[in-house]
């Protein structure tokens, strides 16, 4: 009987510093019971160079690899089009779920992928003529479980039926995004891309940002619409060169 005792002990201790030693190894981050979703939205408008100036594209496809490469495995990657008001830009392309069959190394060279071929392709047709990521927001439905993050790689320069922000730059009057009608962003973190770039230097020249002081109420207009979603002002990132 002792050593049976002893012999099971031995065997426990195996198994204990066995597992000690794949996770001293350097296995694999697992992502908690909720995974987390990097949902990110990309701005195929004529006024966001992704579409005419191919090194401002690569410069963020590259800074989207590095963020994937931060994932856990078992978090997500869901990818929408913002362009045209239609009702496919709400509706996300395959979502790209990390695992022991997809690692985050592979994850985030299809992510890139699949941004390459989005973005050659839209290229192509010249790009949509209108910029909707409010309506690409509020009806794509991201989801804000822990650790969770929006990826907006646009301009910012929001131009649809009712309100264009191109006509309050050209005016010199207040942006005044519409608010949110609920908190849907609560808990979510908010990083921008490309915030006021100005596609108008044409292919193979360098994007130029707006100028200061309509750089400033174009991030402030952005901010306080992203607070109205429901996130905390310490968990908005805006850039605009890459």
């Amino acid at each position: 009987m002792a050593h049976s005792l002893k012999s099971e002990t031995f065997r426990l201790s195996a198994i204990c510093l066995g597992a000690l030693a794949v996770s001293a190894c350097g296995s694999p981050k697992i992502a908690p019971q909720h995974a987390a979703v990097v949902t990110l939205y990309i701005d195929i408008s004529r006024s966001m160079p992704l579409i005419d100036n191919p090194a401002f594209a690569e410069r963020v496809i590259e800074q989207v690899g590095r963020e994937v490469r931060d994932l856990e495995l078992g978090d997500e990657v869901r990818v929408f089009v913002v362009g045209n008001r239609t009702a496919d830009r709400a509706v996300s392309l395959p979502k790209i779920s990390t695992g022991y069959n997809l690692r985050i190394p592979e994850a985030a060279t299809r992510v890139q992928k699949n941004m390459r071929d989005l973005i050659a392709e839209h290229r192509q047709d010249g790009g949509d003529d209108a910029t909707n990521l409010l309506f690409a927001l509020e009806n794509s439905h991201p989801i804000c479980t822990p650790r969770s993050r929006v990826i907006l790689i646009s301009d910012g320069i929001e131009a649809n039926d009712s309100y264009s922000v191109v006509r309050a730059l050209a005016n010199g009057t207040d942006i005044s995004l519409p608010k949110a009608q609920q908190p849907y962003l609560k808990g979510c973190s908010v990083t921008f891309y490309g915030m006021g770039i100005s596609s108008e230097t044409g292919a193979g020249i360098e994007a130029q940002p707006l100028a200061n002081s309509p750089m400033q109420a174009l991030t402030n207009a952005w901010r306080t619409y992203l607070r109205s979603a429901g996130v905390n002002n310490d968990a908005i990132t805006i850039h605009s060169m890459v």
